[in-house]
């Protein structure tokens, strides 16, 4: 009898670790979850990935709000087979950073692909307007569920930050954008002694079993190697502390808090030891977000610095711009977000290979009248037409650092020198496809769009307006 019940208790066990393994295997948490822009600030993005969205998502940026969208990165590769979205108007889906393609509703992933992130975004030129009210991880025709994030709010505080705040400031740890990051003035840090990095604290206390954390620059390879990054970190919650080691290498790292976990109001981190950066001192972390002791994910929603819109600047922030009468060099987008993100895209499309984009993204900064200094990273990105090419995995884009300025001059009421040199630029690459056209015909046709500019940089130099939609 006491065999009998004893091989039942194991038979069960068993079941329940089987049970508990696979729930393991299929369960997909979500460490960052963020829009480019949004109409509503606080916008429940969790709710189109758990079915719950009350509310549409709709891009913040006036005019056609082209290229925006919402970034997600998983906890660990999902094999999907496609995705599914519900809303309105067209959209764009690129996964681990290449584009893929479109079939009746569903966005498919080519081979047997994990997928680690998602971008949904609009296209170059959206043509009515758009709303996406739920996005479905599909394999074999069923939805996977997906663990919803937690968010909770707080407030952050660091010294010595790299200027510009706007760019490096500590609320960009918790951004859910690993690419923009964190940075400490290497100037003003003493590497014999540990380096205070932040303060946190929670609105509300919280249960934290640990924290994920994105060491260095992610935004690209020879950015992490290039600045300082942290190797061993001491965290605090006031009346305990713990010291964890710090791989170097790209990517989040998972670290948990000692005995169950901490219930918390504060923590304050700081750096005992740091790799020294290849070009650059300055320390650099890129986002952090935690796990509770219930497993949730959870983020910390805190403000970020306000940002001073220059004079003559004003038709620029916050619009989705799109180049005009200048077609032979592709269609440019352009983006000057009030977060201080920045991004640009050209778009070509050959008899031979069909579209591609050239992509510019990063932070910006107001640099003098007219002129805003741009930095970040540039990529190519085509959609998949063969998806045999990628095998089981598909390589990263080529990406390379930039950093220049932008001179933006006002086309509302241009000088007659301006006028132009402006129309003999925009006449050696052919207006809008006839070379007839002449300096008058150019003029009132451009009188016609709205917040017309000038965009000169050694990246792109295009007439631009105010991208509307066709509709």
């Amino acid at each position: 009898m006491f065999k009998k019940s004893l091989f039942v208790v194991l038979v069960i066990s068993c079941l329940f670790r089987i049970a508990d393994a696979r729930s393991k295997e299929t369960k997909i948490r979500v460490l960052a979850l963020s829009a480019t822009s949004s109409q509503a600030p606080s916008f429940d993005l969790a709710g189109l990935l758990d079915g719950t969205a009350t509310l549409g998502w709709k891009p913040g940026m006036i005019g056609s709000g082209a290229e925006e969208g919402i970034f997600i990165q998983f906890e660990n590769p999902v094999k999907m087979d496609a995705v599914r979205l519900e809303g309105k108007g067209s959209f764009v889906v690129s996964m681990n950073g290449v584009e893929i393609n479109e079939d009746g509703g569903y966005f498919y992933v080519p081979g047997r692909i994990g997928v680690k992130t998602l971008f949904i975004h609009l296209p170059t030129h959206p043509v009515e307007p758009t709303e996406l009210t739920g996005i479905e991880l599909c394999r074999k025709g069923t939805p996977l569920p997906v663990e919803r994030p937690v968010v909770v709010e707080g407030e952050v505080k660091a010294t010595n930050v790299l200027s510009p705040e706007l760019a490096y400031g500590a609320f960009r740890l918790f951004d859910s954008r690993p690419d923009l990051a964190f940075a400490l003035d290497g100037n003003k840090i003493d590497t014999d002694k540990s380096v205070p990095l932040f303060d946190l604290k929670f609105h509300k206390p919280v249960n934290l079993k640990g924290f994920f954390i994105w060491n260095g620059y992610q935004r690209s390879d020879d950015l992490y190697v290039a600045n300082a990054r942290s190797k061993e970190i001491t965290v605090r919650n006031g009346s305990s502390s713990a010291r964890f080691l710090l791989a170097d290498k790209m990517g989040p790292q998972w670290f948990a808090f000692p005995g169950n976990g901490w219930n918390t109001s504060s923590l304050n981190f700081e750096a005992n030891s740091i790799f020294p950066g290849r070009d650059y001192k300055d320390l650099v972390l890129s986002e952090i977000c935690f796990a509770t002791n219930q497993n949730d994910i959870l983020t910390v929603r805190v403000p970020r610095p306000p940002l001073e819109v220059p004079k003559g600047l004003e038709k620029v922030v916050d619009q989705s711009l799109a180049s005009f009468a200048m077609e032979s060099v592709g269609d440019y987008s352009l983006k000057l977000r009030s977060d201080g993100t920045f991004a640009a895209i050209q778009e070509t499309t050959s008899v031979d290979n069909g579209p591609s984009r050239k992509i510019w993204e990063g932070n910006w900064v107001p640099t003098g009248s007219g002129e805003v200094k741009v930095f970040g990273k540039s990529y190519s990105s085509e959609p998949s037409q063969d998806q045999s090419i990628y095998g089981n995995e598909v390589s990263k884009p080529q990406v390379k650092t930039f950093q220049t300025t932008l001179k933006i001059t006002d086309l509302s009421d241009p000088k007659p020198e301006t006028r132009d040199w402006i129309f003999k630029l925009v006449k050696a690459e052919g207006f809008q496809g006839d070379d007839t056209v002449d300096s008058a015909a150019f003029w009132k046709e451009l009188k016609t769009r709205t917040n017309a500019i000038f965009v000169e940089s050694n990246l792109f130099s295009q007439v631009m307006v105010l991208d509307k939609l066709k509709k």
